[in-house]
Parts: C-alpha cells; sequence; structure tokens
C-alpha cells in the first residue's frame, strides 16, 4: 500500500507540474504576442513618420515667406498638448533643439525646430525626420515623432541623447585605444545606413554624439540626417527603402556665391553644381557626380579615422577643394607610419577608405567586420 501511495503522489506531482507548464507556456506564448505587436506597431510608427515627413518636405518647397520668424519657446510651454519644454540644449545654423517632457509618460527628450520659415532650413528638418524615421540602430539617434505645430513651426522629435560630440571631445583625438571603439560603432551605424538605401554625406565629428549608455559606457549615435540621400548603385538604380519618397526634394547649399550656375534645372531643394556637406570631410567625387554611394561616406569615415587615430587631418587641405582646383593631391601618409604599433590589417584599412577612386574603397560593413575581429583578437 505504502508503494502504491506514492506511487499516485507522484502522479499528481507529475500532474501539477504539466499544469504549470501548459500556464507557463500559455504566458510565454501570450507575452510573444504582445511583444510582436509592439514592433508591428513601432514599424508602423517609423512608416507613418516617414510618409508624413515625405509630404512635409513636398510642401515646404512652396514656402514664399523667407523672412518670418520662429515663436520664441520658453521653460514650461506645451508644444501640440504633448510635449512640455524643459530648456534649450544647443542652436546650430539650421536650427535650436530644446529638451521637452512627454507628457503621455513624462519621458524626456529632445524636440528640434528650424530657424525661422526659410524653405531650405525646414525642408531640411522635414528631410531629416524622413530618414531618420525609417532607421532602427543603437548607433543612430531615433527620431520618434514630426508635425507642424498650431503656432505654424515644424519640429521634431528625437530621443535625448546625453553625451558630447567628437567634436567636443578632441581632447581624446590620438589615443588609438579610446579611437578603435567609438569607430567601429560609427562603421557598424553607418553600414545600417547603407543597407537601408541611405548616404549620410555629411559625417563629421560634429555629427557623432557620444552618449551615455544605461549602464555609463558610451555610445556613438550618428546624427543630423538632413542633406541625406537616396544612394545610388553603379547602374545608377536607387537604394533599398521602399517607403521613401525618392522623388521628394533633397538639400544642397552653394557656397560658391551668384557666379556658380547649376547644371541643372530640376526643382529640387538639390540642385546640380552645388555643394553639399563638410569640404574638409567630403568625398572628391562629390563636387561633381551627382549620383550619390555609400562609398562617398566611406571617404568621410576615413578622415574621420585618421583625426581620431593620429590628432592630424590626412592632408593640410581638404581633398574635395585640392582635385576641385585642380591641383595634384599626393597620398596621405599613412597610418602605418604615423602608429607603427597600430595593427597592420587596421591601418590598411583605414588607407582603404582614403583612396581617390570610389570603387577602391571598402564598404562600411567591411569596416566594420574588421573593427570587430581587431577587438575580438584582443580580447
Amino acid at each position: 500500500m505504502q508503494t502504491l501511495f506514492l506511487s499516485r503522489e507522484h502522479i499528481q506531482t507529475l500532474h501539477t507540474a504539466d499544469v504549470l507548464n501548459a500556464a507557463l507556456a500559455a504566458r510565454v506564448a501570450q507575452l510573444e504576442t504582445r511583444q510582436l505587436e509592439v514592433e508591428q506597431l513601432n514599424v508602423e510608427l517609423r512608416h507613418q513618420i516617414a510618409d508624413r515627413s515625405g509630404h512635409l518636405v513636398a510642401a515646404i518647397r512652396t514656402m514664399i515667406d523667407p523672412g518670418a520668424k520662429t515663436p520664441a519657446l520658453a521653460p514650461g510651454q506645451i508644444v501640440q498638448e504633448r510635449y512640455e519644454l524643459q530648456r534649450e540644449i544647443g542652436s546650430g545654423g539650421m536650427g535650436t533643439v530644446y529638451e521637452v517632457v512627454r507628457l503621455a509618460d513624462r519621458r524626456h527628450l529632445a524636440l528640434k525646430v528650424a530657424h525661422g520659415f526659410d524653405a531650405i532650413a525646414l525642408a531640411r528638418l522635414a528631410r531629416e525626420a524622413q530618414i531618420a524615421s525609417q532607421l532602427a540602430h543603437p548607433n543612430m539617434v531615433a527620431i520618434l515623432d514630426v508635425d507642424i505645430s498650431d503656432q505654424g513651426f515644424l519640429y521634431i522629435v528625437m530621443e535625448l541623447v546625453v553625451g558630447k560630440t567628437l567634436h567636443e571631445m578632441r581632447d581624446r583625438f590620438g589615443d588609438p585605444a579610446w579611437a578603435l571603439p567609438v569607430l567601429a560603432e560609427i562603421a557598424d551605424g553607418l553600414a545600417a545606413l547603407h543597407r537601408s538605401g541611405i548616404v549620410h554625406r555629411d559625417l563629421k565629428p560634429a555629427n557623432v554624439m557620444l552618449a551615455e549608455g544605461a549602464n555609463g559606457e558610451r555610445v556613438a549615435k550618428i546624427m543630423d540626417f538632413g542633406i541625406s540621400r537616396i544612394s545610388q548603385d553603379e547602374t545608377g538604380s536607387s537604394g533599398s527603402m521602399p517607403s521613401l519618397d525618392r522623388t521628394a526634394p533633397t538639400l544642397r547649399e552653394n557656397p560658391r556665391g551668384p557666379k556658380s550656375s547649376p547644371r541643372s534645372s530640376s526643382n529640387t531643394l538639390t540642385q546640380a553644381g552645388s555643394l553639399c556637406g563638410t569640404p574638409q570631410y567630403m568625398a572628391p567625387e562629390l563636387m561633381h557626380v551627382d549620383r550619390v554611394l555609400p562609398s562617398a561616406d566611406v571617404f568621410s569615415l576615413g578622415v574621420l579615422a585618421y583625426e581620431l587615430l593620429t590628432k592630424d587631418a590626412p592632408w593640410p587641405e581638404p581633398a574635395s577643394v585640392v582635385l576641385d582646383e585642380g591641383r595634384i593631391l599626393a597620398p596621405a601618409i599613412s597610418l602605418a607610419i604615423h602608429l607603427p604599433a597600430l595593427d597592420p590589417a587596421v591601418a590598411t584599412l583605414f588607407d582603404r577608405c582614403l583612396l581617390l577612386a570610389p570603387g577602391d574603397r571598402p564598404t562600411a560593413q567591411d569596416v566594420a567586420l574588421q573593427l570587430a575581429k581587431v577587438k575580438q583578437t584582443d580580447a
């Protein structure tokens, strides 16, 4: 009887375990379903932001009041019944960034507005939202909302990134142990951007933020997509972002003054024959070639890497300017000469980024993979 009693007890225990396992499995399935729903909502939200931004880009071309000014924003002001303004974070040539609190969940975010109602500045802001809203990557600043306020100013809402730009951390330049992990993250973010069919076109220290991560670590984040473009492959076909309006106007600024004459009468915000980007970091081919390829960003990454690793620019004058003026550009001094202790594979990798022929440069993915291998070897 004792054996029978224990057997029944054992069976009851197994039955209870089966019931608990079934309940646990059902709960896990429920959570997985909810997680999938959240992911689908996030994807749908990004598409909605991109679509709305695309319409804004096209509409802003017709704005004819360049003299108007954006209303002053003050702490405590509520924007569209959604965001409470806290403070001004910073201001640049094209816009101002504020810290805000989202009223729905009290999350601190960044709100960016353009200076005045200049069509170029507004279109750049809308373009930035259109581009960045399609991207979800830890090494890129996330765009969460875009709209026009009741006061008539366009704004985009981004994750609030606490940290400093690389431009503000030049005192760390020349330290490979610090620079290489940063460059690896930049390359990883750039590769994700290129996989989405986008070329940044203005990668430079001021457009990379070193943010404070959740555990106190530093995370590199690429930002400012205001002059980004859909990439084209060697056959001229465009990149692989189906929801982005490829006919929407993009931006090019012309610093050469009134003597510069466009090669095209295309009514877009990226007029042929004008200059876009920062000459010191710009790939030489962007001075004359309208077709935009990811290899242009890789050149910028090479210049950035050279500066982070050596404190110096690869050339005394920007390569784009020297070649545009018809002068001969000598090859940059190899990183292996500047830094004999640097891994030869890394030195060669970044030397190749600076090659003048776009097709001879590695891809951003190549750079990311090579730096990941070096990190694993060092570990």
